[in-house]
């Protein structure tokens, strides 16, 4: 049988684990690329705003439909940083220089190389801009093999996977190709998020997107299949283009090919864990699943109260064993990622406050007229536990708020200002369970703050984010949530009791009768 390629691609940047050679076909695009020198949108229009004389924060967040304290960390970690404004928020030489020079930002063709699977036919969500290849190390052996690290001597004897089909395959179409570059830029930008560096994706234009060369290179890349930690998947592939630790798409083909291919099955060994023979990968997946729900299960037993919140906890577990079992390896990646998995899942519990516990007249008690500093008063007055240090943390636009009780969409902060004042409404709200501890509220302020900052990404300077701090936003959201099921099940039982005490209707008629 002829080989399919002689053209070996390595982009991992750690070698552990068992190694696979996978069968891609390889596309070369043309692809538009917008280019601000470093600026998002978002930095680049605050930055135009200022230079147009309209320098309040308050004032640049109601007309662009964000949080106040976002453009607030974006004037100053990041415009005053990098000295494109003053400390007085004054455009500087250097701002005005951007400006003129950046504009609107210009679109640039540039080649980019996606991946077809030669064994499933998808196209990966991923792109690369230049072909990382290894060579060989003894040509005329049967199977590869390869120096993995000069220092150390380290050689790969990776597992070859061979195709199910070496024909050409069908030509995706340029709407394939966008949405494989779309959910890249996507991925790059959560990266982006989550450490430093990098801009925002654009929208592509698909009459911009040009094919190259009609016909596909075949090559092999190289990935790993390795033990997950405690309390996330029993097993990972780590992304073959290098862009992120695991790639959960790559999961699928793993364990269909393995289906296919008993070689790579016993290769695997007990990886794979022990599948039903005819096993698809949905049934897999669920049963896979129910094992990490379980956990979820037992010690958040009424989490299916909140709708969607098992989904939540499940995913902030996962990521936090992620990061908990990296230890001293940082990876900025999950650390961001649970930060935004703590931001998601509080989220997902005060949406569902606010809708069950509604703050009253919330026209009326969060006016036009109101500023921040009238909000911080009204916290205050509602929930006298609040610390002012709390108190002082929560600048939030009254406007903001009311529009994120109306419309559901809002910051976490915006959230909890509207569950704090709808405390003043309902006794035996559930989060009477958490509000009057001091640290745990300053914890949860902490979190909100991490998450405005980790929302935006920052530029080349931001710091990475910080492992044990991210770890400890993950313990007081998992606090939060317990703190909120157990105010959930005693406000269940009061009202099973007060149902309790109320006469039926037989019982009521039944006094009448004898009364009579």
């Amino acid at each position: 049988m002829a080989v399919f390629s002689d053209l070996y691609l390595d982009y991992q940047q750690e070698h552990w684990g068992t190694q696979l050679l996978w069968p891609v076909w390889v596309w070369t695009l043309h692809v538009p690329e917008r280019r601000r020198d470093g600026l998002n949108v978002l930095a680049f229009t605050v930055l135009r705003l200022h230079a147009a004389g309209c320098d309040d924060p308050d004032w640049i967040a109601d007309h662009l439909g964000v949080d106040g304290e976002l453009i607030r960390y974006i004037v100053g970690d990041e415009l005053i940083v990098n000295g494109l404004l003053d400390k007085k928020r004054r455009l500087t030489e250097l701002g005005n220089e951007q400006l003129e020079r950046s504009g609107e930002g210009s679109l640039q063709q540039r080649a980019a190389l996606l991946f077809q699977s030669a064994e499933s036919s998808a196209l990966w969500p991923r792109q690369q801009g230049a072909l990382r290849e290894i060579e060989r190390i003894d040509l005329g052996a049967r199977y590869p093999r390869f120096l993995a690290d000069r220092d150390s001597g380290q050689k790969l004897s990776p597992f070859v996977l061979s195709p199910a089909n070496r024909d050409l395959p069908p030509r995706p179409s340029i709407a394939e190709f966008r949405d494989a570059l779309r959910l890249d830029l996507i991925a790059r930008r959560h990266q982006r998020l989550r450490a430093s560096g990098g801009r925002d994706p654009d929208d592509l234009p698909s009459d911009a997107i040009e094919l190259i060369d009609p016909r596909p290179r075949p090559a092999w890349v190289l990935c790993r299949v390795y033990k997950g930690p405690p309390d996330e998947h029993p097993w990972l592939v780590s992304d073959p283009l290098g862009q992120t630790r695991a790639a959960e798409w790559m999961r699928k083909e793993v364990f269909e090919a393995s289906r296919r291919v008993p070689a790579l099955a016993r290769r695997l060994g007990g990886l794979l864990g022990e599948a039903v023979e005819k096993e698809d990968w949905e049934t897999y997946r669920r049963r896979e699943d129910a094992q990490v729900r379980f956990e979820v299960f037992e010690r958040f037993p009424a989490a299916d109260r909140i709708p969607g919140l098992e989904d939540r906890l499940v995913e902030l577990l996962r990521v936090r064993a992620t990061v908990a079992a990296a230890g001293s390896h940082k990876r900025a990646e999950e650390v961001g990622n649970l930060v935004i998995q703590c931001q998601r899942t509080l989220e997902q519990c005060l949406l569902w406050l606010l809708k069950r516990w509604p703050l009253e007249r919330p026209g009326d008690r969060l006016s036009r007229q109101m500023r921040a500093a009238d909000l911080q008063q009204a916290l205050g007055c509602a929930v006298p536990a609040l610390s002012n240090r709390f108190i002082e943390g929560m600048r939030v636009q009254p406007s903001k708020v009311y529009g994120a009780l109306r419309h559901g969409t809002g910051s976490l902060r915006q959230y909890l200002a509207g569950v704090l004042l709808s405390l003043l409404d309902h006794p035996r709200h559930p989060f009477g369970q958490v509000a009057p501890d001091e640290d745990l509220m300053l914890r949860l302020l902490a979190l909100s703050q991490d998450r405005d900052a980790a929302g935006h990404g920052g530029n080349k300077h931001t710091d990475p984010p910080n492992r044990q701090l991210a770890l400890r936003h993950a313990d007081t959201a998992l606090d939060i949530v317990e703190r909120l099921i157990e105010g959930i099940l005693e406000d269940g039982q009061e009202q099973t009791r007060s149902e309790r005490r109320q006469p039926t209707e037989s019982q009521q008629a039944a006094g009448a009768n004898r009364a009579s």
